[in-house]
């Protein structure tokens, strides 16, 4: 099996999570855990790690959708969710991760216009990424001795059904072109980065919306609280 993925990569998002300004971190930077733990088994909270999943082609996208909406109306009783993925730049993600293998254990600065804005933090350094529609990968990280043998076999399926593609710990906003929202948005995608302001658009709404979820936690807080009463 060969990889089959295109220049970009897709993610399902969380309601907390906005690429286009913060990037997309793992829930826990800092461990150091195999992908086999990760596939298949890292949906919780306590079971949470460095891997960000992601999925090679719209068609493992749409299926990731299909087992979201399932979970959905089996935990709440709700598939109608308007389930929304960002669209990553392959390309720049596998540069920013090379820069980060090199200043591993160095700094890594953030330049603009020539002068250094901060130092990187270890947690947004990216590492490795495995796509798992190669098959060298998914032999490497979850091997199969013969046709016998189990052990990894269900995330060997999962991550072929889904067409898995995990990034180690970060994916800075510059690798996220957009983030699309629609029922019929993994039937259509299309991308736009060309410099006409398509990308500052979805930076307003993203940060837009962002504002309205912190206005909402605060006036949730100020009713609990009695606050100005």
């Amino acid at each position: 099996m060969a990889g089959y993925g295109d220049d970009f990569l897709y993610r399902l998002l969380r309601d907390d999570e906005f690429p286009l300004t913060d990037g997309i971190m793992a829930k826990r930077p800092s461990r150091d855990k195999e992908p086999s733990y990760h596939i298949r088994q890292c949906s919780s909270e306590y079971k949470a790690c460095h891997w960000i999943s992601t999925c090679a082609t719209m068609e493992g996208l749409k299926k990731m959708k299909e087992l979201k909406r399932r979970k959905l109306k089996d935990d709440e009783g709700d598939n109608d969710t308007c389930l929304k993925y960002v669209v990553i730049d392959r390309s720049e993600l596998e540069t920013y991760a090379e820069k980060c293998e090199e200043a591993y254990n160095d700094p890594l600065f953030e330049v603009f216009q020539d002068q250094i804005v901060r130092t990187v933090p270890f947690r947004e350094k990216t590492g490795r990424i495995l796509d798992f529609t190669y098959s060298n990968v998914m032999d490497e990280y979850l091997p199969k001795k013969d046709q016998s043998d189990k052990k990894y076999q269900i995330q060997r399926n999962y991550a072929a059904k889904y067409e898995e593609v995990l990034v180690e710990r970060f994916i800075p906003p510059h690798c996220c072109i957009k983030v699309i929202h629609g029922e019929n948005s993994c039937d259509n995608p299309f991308y736009l980065n060309d410099g006409t302001g398509e990308k500052e658009l979805f930076l307003f709404h993203e940060w837009n919306a962002k504002c309205q979820t912190e206005i909402s936690s605060v006036t949730s807080l100020m009713r609990d609280t009695h606050i100005g009463e």
